[in-house]
């Protein structure tokens, strides 16, 4: 999962590296407590680089703040199979109360 969590103050240039090397389409974007602050997908990325050109700007204007979450122990097989059909996500993080990313559901993982 390592490979998933940034903090928002990364490159551009890094969150493509870090997203072709994970082989996912989402990044999970944290804080120092490693708690939920956002996702940032390659689409995100892709977009902000048609109007600005720039891969060395960091990601904290391009990243969703806010993103779609599960709440561990909180959601059904059901929840995870609407949200990802209904908003066709790439990746869904989970958190726990504290809101600190625990794991993710993947697309490709979950069918």
């Amino acid at each position: 999962m390592k490979n998933l969590l940034v903090k928002k103050n990364i490159r551009l240039l890094t969150a493509l590296n870090k997203l072709s090397l994970s082989g996912e389409k989402t990044l999970i974007v944290i804080n120092k407590n490693q708690e939920l602050i956002g996702t940032i997908s390659d689409g995100d990325i892709r977009n902000k680089l048609l109007k600005n050109n720039n891969l060395n700007n960091n990601i904290e204007d391009t990243y969703n703040k806010k993103p779609t979450f599960l709440k561990q122990g909180k959601f059904s097989k059901k929840d995870v199979e609407d949200i990802f059909l209904k908003n066709h996500f790439d990746l869904i993080p989970i958190v726990n109360k504290k809101n600190v990313v625990v794991d993710y559901n993947t697309w490709g993982n979950f069918f």
